[in-house]
C-alpha cells in the first residue's frame, strides 16, 4: 500500500506510524519539493492522487446527500 501526502496536511505522529505500516510518499515544499517531482514515479502517483481528489469533489457537488436512503445514493455515484 501505498501512502502519498503534502506536508502541510499532515501530523507528524501520524506519518511515523505510517511509516512502518506502507510505502511513504511525502512531497517536501519549496525546491526539495521540485526535486521531488522529477522523478517520474512521483510525478505519476502525485497525479492519480489530484484525480482521485478532483473526482471526489465532482461527486460532492453533484450529490445532495440529505434526505436520501442508502440505496438511492448508491445508484447515484454508480
Amino acid at each position: 500500500m501505498i501512502l502519498l501526502a503534502d506536508r502541510g496536511y499532515w501530523q507528524w505522529e501520524f506519518i511515523e506510524k505510517m511509516k512502518e505500516k506502507m510505502k511513504l510518499y511525502i512531497r517536501p515544499r519549496g525546491r526539495k519539493g521540485k526535486e521531488f517531482m522529477k522523478r517520474e514515479i512521483n510525478r505519476l502517483i502525485y497525479s492519480k492522487r489530484w484525480e482521485i481528489e478532483w473526482y471526489i469533489e465532482r461527486l460532492k457537488q453533484r450529490i445532495k446527500m440529505r434526505g436520501m436512503n442508502e440505496r438511492t445514493l448508491k445508484a447515484q455515484i454508480t
